[in-house]
Order: structure tokens, then C-alpha cells, then sequence
């Protein structure tokens, strides 16, 4: 779908004021310019403003009041799973801070997946987690491309977090990894596959045992190196 140039120039002003909000130089409680300060600063019109206005209500960077210039909300009320307020961040030199927080968030929860899973996994799922360490392995030593690796990569997190039955966990770990985390597969060289197929062998190995305490334990470790590699890389172009 063709996106307007209506709608472009309402993503310019999104960005620049969640920007001010994300680097505090608006702050909770105040209100955003009023609506012909950024008509005529923006050089746009009230309907793009107006749109502008609406996305920033939607993910909580501001309550939208009628008649009233809208209030900037508190940081918890942010959804900071979201795009626009990551690319925020991001501009303001604040990814790394943000992509540790959402790794800190990651890692308690697919190290929780990783133990409840050992015990709730069903085989049919057990089954197609070692097809894909298998496949993994495989992809590495055949220097398959990255791109294939990584697909039987994410599935593997995916079938785990379900496999938990917990259900927020698994909406949560979703959410991540199509935030800011979701970079770090793009991240990933030929040179790093070798090592990620031994740590996701090592996982299938203690889920296979119903070892939850060793599967935690080697998903941490997993999620550590890749902790390094990602959050060192954050705010480089």
C-alpha cells in the first residue's frame, strides 16, 4: 500500500516531538506546542498535525485532551516495544539504554521459558526444537547463508516460548523481537553461526534431559554473548 505524503510528513512531526519528549526537553505534565506553532514551525498542515497528534496519544507519549493542547506523559506510560518510540531513543543517543533495558527484560523471561518449558514441552514440539538444532548445525558446516541460519534460529525461541504455555511470556518475547532487539539478527556475521549452533545444541540437549535448571542456565549464557555483541554495536551507524 502506497503511503501518502500526508502521512510522511505526520511521521516528521511524530519523530520530532517524541524526540523532545524522549529527551525530556518537554517533560510529564507540560504540554506540546500548541497546534499553529507547529503548523507554521514544521511547515505543514493542521490535518498533518492533527495526525501527528494522534500517534503520539496511541502509543502513551502524550494524552490527547479535546480543545486542550495535549500533556506529556510519564516514561512508564510509554510503549517503548514501539517502533516510533525506539527510533526516539535512538536519535536522542539513548539506544544503548534502551536496547539493555529490553535485554534485561529478554533475559528473565526466556531464561523462565527455557525452565518452564523442560517440563511442559510437549514431544511433538521437543521433536522439531532438535530438527532445528540439527538443521543449525547443519547450516553452519555447509556455510549455508546467514539469513537461513537465523530463520531456524528464531523459530527455535519462538517453539520454546510457546512450549512454556505461558502466555504473556510468549506476547512479550514477540513483542521484543520485533523492537529494537529484532536488530540484532541483522547483526549476525557467517563468523558468529559456529558458536550459535553449539549454544542452541546445548539448550536442546538439557530440554531433551527435561532439565530445566540446565536449560536456563544455557540459554543464559547464550543470551549473554549476544547481549555483548548487539548493545557494543547499538549506536554505531
Amino acid at each position: 500500500m502506497k503511503i501518502s505524503a500526508k502521512s510522511k510528513l505526520s511521521e516528521q512531526v511524530v519523530l520530532h516531538l517524541a524526540a523532545e519528549i524522549v529527551s525530556g526537553r518537554l517533560l510529564p505534565g507540560e504540554t506540546i506546542p500548541a497546534e499553529i506553532e507547529l503548523v507554521n514551525e514544521r511547515d505543514v498542515s493542521k490535518a498533518v498535525v492533527r495526525e501527528a497528534i494522534q500517534v503520539l496519544g496511541a502509543v502513551g507519549l502524550i494524552t490527547v485532551r479535546h480543545g486542550k493542547r495535549a500533556l506529556v506523559r510519564e516514561s512508564g506510560d510509554w510503549n517503548v516495544l514501539h517502533p516510533l518510540v525506539q527510533d526516539a531513543f535512538r536519535q536522542e543517543g539513548r539506544g544503548r539504554e534502551l536496547t539493555e533495558q529490553l535485554y534485561d527484560v529478554r533475559w528473565a523471561l526466556e531464561c523462565f521459558v527455557a525452565e518452564l518449558g523442560a517440563n511442559k514441552i510437549s514431544s511433538k514440539d521437543l521433536e522439531r526444537l532438535l530438527e532445528l538444532r540439527d538443521g543449525m548445525d547443519l547450516a553452519h558446516r555447509s556455510q549455508i547463508d546467514v539469513r537461513s541460519f537465523l530463520d531456524l534460529d528464531k523459530e527455535f525461541h519462538f517453539i520454546l516460548a510457546r512450549a512454556s504455555g505461558n502466555l504473556p511470556a510468549f506476547a512479550i518475547l514477540k513483542g521484543l523481537s520485533s523492537s529494537a532487539l529484532g536488530d540484532w539478527w541483522k547483526r549476525v556475521s557467517a563468523g558468529d553461526l559456529p558458536l550459535l549452533a553449539e549454544q542452541h545444541s546445548r539448550i536442546a540437549d538439557a530440554l531433551a534431559k527435561r532439565d530445566g535448571r540446565a536449560a536456563a542456565e544455557m540459554m543464559s549464557e547464550h543470551l549473554k554473548a549476544g547481549r555483548a555483541v548487539h548493545i557494543i554495536q547499538t549506536d554505531t551507524p
